[in-house]
């Protein structure tokens, strides 16, 4: 597949270990039809900050969503280890805590980090991405938002 990926795209990758490069080829892999799609389904791995940015402000946020959205980060960022099974731990508490369904906590979740209304499987995807790359979007969320 690495034929198919264009050279921003490559560029872009080389942020990441050979195992997190293997997870996010992992998840990607289901998302596409044909290897040629493989750089849009990259792109939530490697946008640049500004393109972060521009997606997510054409979201609107509910008063409910930035309530999932500050307890996920509340609970991310008190955890030494924050991985996939810890990822999920944290979705599941969340909708226990607001009596929410999995939609109500995972959408607004997926607009707020990555900009994006769907994509990759979030618990794979926002350990890869990492909680500093977590935090500083929380913050630009919670600025231009």
């Amino acid at each position: 597949c690495h034929s198919f990926l264009n050279s921003q795209t490559k560029e872009a990758l080389t942020r990441y270990s050979e195992s997190e490069l293997m997870t996010i080829f992992d998840v990607v892999k289901d998302g596409i039809s044909v290897l040629s799609d493989i750089n849009e389904e990259l792109d939530v791995y490697v946008m640049s900050h500004d393109a972060y940015l521009n997606k997510v402000k054409q979201w609107e946020f509910s008063e409910q969503d930035h309530e999932v959205v500050n307890l996920f980060m509340d609970q991310a960022q008190a955890l030494d280890v924050f991985d996939a099974a810890a990822c999920q731990t944290i979705l599941n508490n969340i909708g226990t805590t607001l009596n929410v369904g999995k939609g109500k906590v995972l959408k607004p979740i997926r607009k707020a980090f990555t900009g994006f209304d769907s994509g990759p499987n979030l618990v794979e995807l926002l350990p890869v991405l990492g909680t500093t790359c977590l935090i500083n979007r929380f913050k630009e969320f919670k600025v231009r938002v």
